[in-house]
């Protein structure tokens, strides 16, 4: 009890129901997922700790239904595994960039939007690499190629919840736009790639694929075959670039976060 939290301070409401405890040992499981009036596990309940958990379930079976499920016929080589972990970093990718800051933008707005989102940036990420750093152990990409897929998909994961920070935090842009523009971001580059290449039938700049999280990845890991593949200085500067439009939104969130209030004070 926080004697200078009034809510904490409060003696509890006798006729609260609280939860069942069942006890295994040093561990505590308690029934039911609301947290009810005069709940003391309610602080075990709260955000963020279910996004970090469907946040893990997503990440575990997106590694079974790739890495784990790409089992070498005969003769092993480390180019078996390459398309499991690309097709996992594709899956990965897409939770980090589109569905997390979906399901932030479809939840009510927090009382300080900006600082939760850094938090939900803080669990996409650090899991994902995780995931990412054993590559070269399992293919032939090397350390400078992996470390350009983390660094993309932190820079790309910092500017999709930048974006949804600016609908969240103020006025400034709808939900619905905020998805929409996080869409176009990831999926302009992949748009201009096929229609150059089906309706023109010409190839476009290399440096178009790493404009996109998901063509950048076949940018820095496809290379003929036994040939390792090793990201550029110009491959790593493309990488970070959108943390530069990220910092813009971050700026532009912040200045709208003083004038919106929460939604239940709306």
């Amino acid at each position: 009890m926080n004697p200078l939290d009034p809510i904490s301070a409060s003696p509890p409401d006798p006729g609260a129901h609280a939860p069942r405890e069942y006890r295994f040992g040093p561990f505590v499981f308690v029934s039911g997922w609301r947290s009810l009036p005069g709940d003391p596990w309610a602080h075990r309940k709260s955000e963020p700790r279910i996004f970090a958990l469907c946040w893990a379930a997503y990440l575990m079976i997106g590694a079974l239904l790739t890495l784990f499920a790409s089992r070498p016929s005969g003769h092993f080589a480390l180019t078996h595994y390459e398309y499991g972990a690309r097709a996992l970093y594709l899956i990965t990718m897409l939770g980090a960039v589109v569905l997390a800051p979906m399901v932030r933008l479809s939840q009510a707005r927090a009382n300080r939007p900006v600082r939760e989102l850094a938090v939900d940036v803080l669990i996409i990420v650090l899991p994902a690499h995780a995931l990412i750093w054993p590559f070269p152990l399992l293919t032939l990409w090397s350390l400078p190629t992996t470390g350009a897929l983390a660094l993309t998909i932190t820079t790309w994961t910092i500017l999709a919840f930048s974006i949804a920070a600016i609908a969240l935090a103020g006025n400034r842009i709808s939900r619905a736009g905020a998805m929409l523009s996080i869409i176009l971001c990831v999926g302009i580059a992949p748009a201009l790639l096929l229609v150059g290449k089906l309706w023109f039938g010409v190839d476009p700049h290399p440096a178009l694929s790493m404009l996109s999280p998901f063509t950048a990845a076949y940018d820095l890991t496809l290379t003929p075959p036994g040939v390792t593949p090793r990201a550029t200085t110009t491959q790593f500067l493309l990488a970070a670039a959108p943390i530069v439009p990220a910092i813009a939104a971050l700026v532009i969130a912040r200045a709208g976060a003083d004038t919106a209030p929460p939604d239940h004070l709306q």
